[in-house]
């Protein structure tokens, strides 16, 4: 009852519009208005009513409203109805078949669908005359967009198949829909309906690259619907070639900008998959008989029998259908290499930047490989790569996750997921795409090296995808044994890698790292010490660039291609390792031919091999460079543990090898003499004369025509732009050196503790790395130490080293005792291990270091072996010194404590006994003497002093007693023995002074620099030591340098003048009875003429201040880094402490020092150089006041002690010239600093007070 009075009401509603409608059908000019706002109602009206219920829509009531519909159409030549009226009408249509599709009539359908047809194509606007209709001179007229959509969506609603459901209100069911589909299909196939659908796909595909989004979306769902459900197979073969083309123009917006929709390109893509599965899909072509398929060895037999009879069949078959192509082989074979070429296009969308069209991408590919693997099978390997290229989309994980499962689906032999004969011919493509792609890259890293940054973005974008497709095919090895196992082969022993290998090497140049931090030998001391974890440069490794890759993501692409080679080879793979890795540690051959280029590209290839060894063996080991390894791994085999100890100590050879023992060095030396330019150099015989060839007998020559000079040939010109860079030999050696680091790192990572053994190789090397002064490879090597340090379980690399210190100690030690070959750059280890171990050196390396002395006595002539063997001297003598002070320092610390304790323990005690009465104890002088003194004898005298009785001659019984007084104890006549440190550094102190004439003036002040800190470490730096002891070591060695110590003090260069005078006044500090005799004789005589020489260069300097701002003229530079104020202070400190040890004797001497030393008072002067000077005139003051106060008061022209006018005085006027000459220094301040006279300040200006 409710469904019959929904329907009443409908019906109702209907008729109000239906009957003015049909009163308005006839479509004049007049009437136009009226029946568009009518259609208008009635759509609205209709969608309202089939929104609400489709009970109220009954059949019927649809025969109802399209009667009107019929008689606008029957009254109105199409050509004449407007385009609006068309719209609406359309419209209305669109909406009541979409209920009709399952009630009308066949014939109504089919004529309704040859009118919107008729509508579309533009048929019914062939050119004509009469009201309404434009003569457009024998030209269609076409009609608006919006009435070509309306009829679009009017063709889908009757066109498109429906479901049916199983819960409809009424009763609907899937088997109901599909014998209504049924019928509605017989009726396509008829010859009457059929062509028009064909006109209308013509129409579509033009409409299908319009420039609406909707018309273009309704034109994809319309070809969707007819290729899907209305044309037959027969008649898809005819459509293919023109859908395939229009549907790749659409994919790709053929002459548009940017990108196409994502939507349209999923509708394009869906397009192109029904029609070639449909038209040469292997199902429908081995059912035709255009194709055979071959799974037993039965078919094998028969297969050129059965092509045969199929070909026979065909030919003597029943005619063909009209608008049919029949399936022949040839056809078929034509129409794969069309689609070769038109799926070849569809690569461009791989890039799209949107998920949807990637994923549509992925769906089309597997639907291609699954149901066109045998008819298309060259098109395999391009679909393959879209598949592999799409299952690395990490930015999109549903694109890569369906990928990957569509690969792993295809490849997969088993029989409910693919057949078993596709997924092996998959299996092989799949191994040839790989092998292609590892042949193809060296071709693009040689075209990245020739065309450089102008065309390297798109050359990058192929790699990139070259090594994603070769990632993407590694990582399904995992999943399909099958896979796995052709990867072992390719890089097994049969893999053929001595050609892609080569090809490979051949192409990939490296490019070392860009240095930015320098690190020193103190700051790796800290660096070493601290725990690892601390601090961004753990494990951070430089990265080596590859030449002709300007984007670091395709670089990245390149390296993780090669290590998922080694995941995916496993073990099978260490047999590449042991192939890259050999070829990278291979000597040159001395019989090798070749100019420079010849041997540059030899020395890169090497390089090239360590870098892609290194790749393949973090694949193999699941680690990677600069990681740690955060959790447990599986445990590695014994053949990767034993090759993986192969190549530490194959790469730890590098270091081996001894010095001048290379060919290619000495080659390197021959071209430097040559001087030849570069061109000539990259090619061997550019000066050769050219090859002559000559018949009959051989022209005899004369002594005469070898004196004749012969012209010189023309040089040959040389291209060098394919050349990719310029012979550079030292960054190649970088490179192998970055390298070896590497490949230790790696197996250290590997190995672990079973890696310990081996640090008696790969130490060393470490170490010598860690001192170079390439700054990538020391920033290298402190990665590596950390990541050994990790692997074997210690806290710091520090403690790696003391630890393991006789592994280093003893290679070390090997390089400095080679004489033919000793290894200069074995002192900066030295240096380092000196640093890490502190005093124990003396104990644990003591030997070493007599062998550095033999080493110096050798090859003294040469400077850098003497820089070295002095920069590892001066480290011990640094660290002996350091560790003193320290020592110094502890000691003084304790002695305050304890007497501070003392103190408190002596006033408790007091405290406690302060009431008690203390009995004064009379002092005993003893017996007093009975005769006068001096009338003794000498003897008699000193008997009398030692036994302590009277005088008296007469014999005592005290005198019996002391007759044999105790014996005194032995005298000491041997020498005080030294501490092993000090006798170390007494052995250091007299190999060094010798080289204080060395012609290097670093090595001057080196050595000087050395005796200095010497001297303060045989100083005695507490009670414990002795005076004797020290001095008795040190200044024999002084005095026969002393000589030269003094010649120094003229020496050119400032920087070891400023030595010497640095050394000098350490001696005065440590030694000052040694010196004080000298400082008048020899030293201030010199230091005087220093002082002259020093004023005069100050003048002109720059960096020296002529006055201050308030006019004072100033003395020296304003920087205390400076030489001349280095050399002031050394001075000033050198007086201060003869003064005090009583080396300044003689008047005249005194009172020169004050004269010339008093402008360093004044307030213009540097405050560390002024600092010395007011302590110099303080200690001078502790000596002579008299004279000090003469000098300074005279200077100032005044008297700070004295009132009145001091000018009065006698004897003042014959020192006023002291006054006339010091006004310009303004040295007040200083003066009253050093007699302790206190500064006047106003401390408020409002209070008018003074406060001293």
């Amino acid at each position: 009852m409710a469904a019959s009075s929904s329907s009443n009401t409908a019906f109702k509603q209907l008729k109000e519009i239906c009957v003015p409608l049909l009163q308005h059908t006839l479509l004049t000019p007049q009437a136009i208005p009226a029946t568009s706002s009518l259609l208008t109602d009635l759509y609205n009206l209709l969608s309202t009513l089939r929104a609400a219920s489709n009970a109220s829509l009954t059949p019927g009531t649809l025969d109802y409203v399209f009667f009107p519909i019929v008689q606008l159409i029957k009254r109105n030549p199409l050509a004449t109805i407007p385009d609006v009226i068309i719209e609406k009408l359309m419209l209305v249509l669109g909406v009541l078949f979409e209920e009709w599709w399952w009630a009308c009539e066949i014939d109504v359908w089919e004529q309704m669908v040859m009118l919107c047809a008729a509508v579309f194509c533009g048929i019914d606007t062939l050119p004509a005359r009469g009201p309404g209709i434009d003569d457009v001179k024998g030209k269609r007229r076409e009609r608006t967009v919006e009435a070509r959509r309306a009829t679009l969506s009017c063709l889908i609603a009757m066109l498109k198949r429906q479901q049916g459901d199983v819960m409809s209100p009424k009763g609907r069911t899937p088997s109901m829909a599909s014998h209504r589909y049924t019928q509605l299909h017989t009726r396509a196939q008829l010859p009457k309906l059929l062509p028009i659908l064909g006109q209308t796909l013509t129409s579509l595909l033009e409409t299908a690259q319009s420039s609406s989004p909707t018309l273009q979306d309704s034109s994809l769902e319309l070809i969707k619907i007819l290729l899907e459900d209305y044309f037959s197979d027969a008649f898809i073969p005819s459509v293919l070639p023109g859908v395939v083309s229009t549907m790749i123009k659409v994919a790709l917006g053929k002459g548009k900008g940017g990108w196409v929709r994502s939507e349209l390109i999923k509708r394009a893509l869906e397009i192109i998959g029904i029609i070639v599965v449909r038209g040469v899909g292997d199902d429908i072509c081995e059912r035709e008989g255009a194709l055979n398929v071959v799974t037993t060895l039965e078919d094998l037999t028969n297969f050129q029998t059965d092509l045969t009879k199929s070909a026979l069949q065909q030919d003597e078959s029943k005619p063909q259908a009209p608008y049919t192509t029949r399936r022949t082989p040839s056809f078929v074979s034509s129409t794969a290499s069309q689609l070769l070429l038109a799926l070849n296009t569809l690569s461009p969308l791989l890039t799209h930047p949107h998920p949807t069209a990637l994923l549509s991408l992925s769906y089309f590919a597997s639907l291609i490989l699954s149901q066109a693997t045998q008819t298309l099978s060259d098109a395999t390997p391009i679909l393959l790569r879209v598949l592999l290229t799409l299952s690395t989309k990490s930015q999109f994980p549903d694109v890569a996750v369906h990928a990957q499962s569509e690969l792993v689906r295809l490849l997969s032999p088993s029989p409910e997921h693919n057949k078993p004969s596709a997924s092996h011919t998959l299996l092989h493509t799949l191994s040839k795409l790989t092998s292609d792609n590892l042949s193809s890259l060296p071709r693009l890293l040689s075209t990245s090296t020739r065309i450089g940054a102008a065309g390297a973005g798109l050359n990058d974008t192929q790699i990139q995808t070259l090594s994603s497709q070769v990632i993407a095919a590694c990582s399904l090895a995992f999943s399909i044994p099958h896979i796995r196992t052709s990867f072992a082969t390719l890089l097994g022993p049969t893999g053929g890698i001595e050609k892609w290998g080569w090809n490979i090497l051949s192409v990939l140049h490296l490019a070392p790292p860009v240095s930015h931090v320098s690190v020193g030998i103190k700051s790796i001391e800290v660096l070493l010490e601290a725990p690892l974890g601390e601090g961004s440069e753990r494990g951070m490794f430089p990265e080596i660039g590859i030449k002709g890759i300007e984007s670091r993501e395709t670089k990245t692409s390149v390296e993780e291609m090669f290590r998922a080679l080694g995941r995916a080879a496993d073990e099978e793979g260490l047999w590449a390792v042991e192939w890259f890795v050999g070829v990278g540690v291979a000597a040159s051959s001395s019989k090798r031919k070749g100019g420079r280029w010849a041997r540059w590209e030899e020395r890169m290839r090497r390089v090239a091999a360590l870098w892609v060894g290194a790749r393949i063996l973090e694949g193999l080991g699941g680690v990677k460079l600069g990681e740690m390894i955060k959790e447990e791994r599986k445990a590695k085999s014994k053949r990767m543990k034993k090759v993986a100890k192969w190549v530490a100590k194959s790469v730890a050879g590098f270091w081996e090898r001894p010095v001048g023992t290379d060919d290619e060095e000495e080659y390197e030396r021959e071209d430097e003499k040559d001087g030849q330019s570069m061109e000539l150099d990259t090619f061997e015989d550019a000066n050769r004369l050219p090859t002559e060839y000559i018949k009959g007998f051989d022209p005899l020559v004369t002594t005469f025509d070898l004196s004749i000079s012969q012209p010189q040939p023309r040089p040959i010109p040389i291209d060098t732009s394919s050349n990719p860079q310029p012979i550079d030999f030292s960054s190649l050696e970088t490179l192998r050196t970055l390298l070896s680091l590497h490949l230790l790192t790696l197996t250290s990572t590997l190995l672990t503790v079973s890696f310990r053994p081996l640090l008696l190789y790969t130490l060393y090397p470490l170490l010598h790395s860690l001192t170079s002064s390439n700054t990538t490879i020391n920033t290298t090597a402190l990665s590596a130490l950390s990541s050994l340090t990790h692997s074997l379980s210690y806290a710091t690399p520090s403690n790696l080293l003391l630890a393991n210190f006789d592994y280093a100690l003893d290679a070390t030690s090997k390089r400095l005792a080679h004489r033919r070959n000793l290894d200069v750059e074995a002192f900066g280890v030295m240096r380092v291990l000196v640093r890490l171990v502190g005093r124990d050196v003396v104990a644990r390396a003591g030997d070493v270091i007599e062998g550095v002395f033999e080493r110096l006595e050798e090859f003294h002539g040469y400077g850098d072996i003497v820089e070295g063997v002095f920069g590892v001297v001066g480290e011990v003598v640094g660290v002996l010194k350091e560790e003193g002070d320290m020592e110094m320092e502890e000691d003084e610390v304790v002695e305050v404590v304890e007497e501070k304790v003392d103190h408190v323990r002596r006033f408790t005690e007091w405290y406690k006994k302060r009431s008690e009465r203390i009995d004064e104890e009379e002092e005993d002088y003893g017996k007093a003497p009975k005769t006068d003194w001096g009338t003794l004898s000498p003897k008699g005298k000193e008997q009398d002093e030692e036994a302590g009785t009277s005088m008296d001659t007469s014999p005592s019984p005290d005198a019996q007693i002391d007759e044999h007084p105790p014996p005194l104890p032995p005298q000491q006549d041997q020498e005080p023995k030294l501490t092993p440190s000090q006798e170390l550094t007494a052995q250091i102190i007299t190999h060094s002074t010798p080289f204080l004439t060395h012609g290097n003036p670093v090595v001057r002040a080196r050595i000087l620099s050395l005796i200095e800190d010497a001297a303060l470490t045989l100083s005695p730096s507490h009670p414990s030591d002795s005076s004797d002891t020290t001095a008795s070591a040190l200044l024999p060695t002084i005095h026969k340098a002393w000589p030269y110590i003094l010649n120094r003090l003229s020496d050119a260069s400032p920087f070891v003048i400023t030595a010497a005078a640095s050394l000098i006044a350490s001696l005065s500090s440590t030694h000052g009875d040694f010196l004080s005799p000298r400082l008048t004789k020899d030293i201030w005589l010199r230091f005087k003429t220093l002082l002259s020489k020093l004023e005069e260069s100050d003048k002109q300097s720059a960096l020296a201040k002529q006055t201050t701002k308030s006019g004072v003229l100033a003395v020296g530079t304003e920087s205390i880094y400076t030489n001349s104020t280095r050399l002031y202070c050394g001075i000033l400190k050198t007086l201060k402490n003869a003064v005090k040890g009583g080396g300044l004797e003689r008047w005249d001497v005194k009172w020169d020092v004050c004269v010339r030393c008093r402008k360093f008072l004044g307030s213009g002067t540097n405050e560390e150089v002024r600092k010395d000077a007011r302590a110099l005139f303080r200690a001078m003051k502790a000596v002579d006041e008299d004279l000090v106060w003469v000098a300074l008061m005279g200077s100032l022209g005044r008297d700070l002690f004295a009132e009145g006018n001091v000018e009065e005085r006698e004897g003042w006027r014959s020192v006023r010239w002291l006054g006339e000459e010091s006004e310009k220094w303004d040295l007040e301040g200083g003066v009253k600093s050093v007699f302790g006279i206190p500064e006047v300040k106003v401390v408020d200006s409002e209070d008018q007070e003074m406060q001293p």
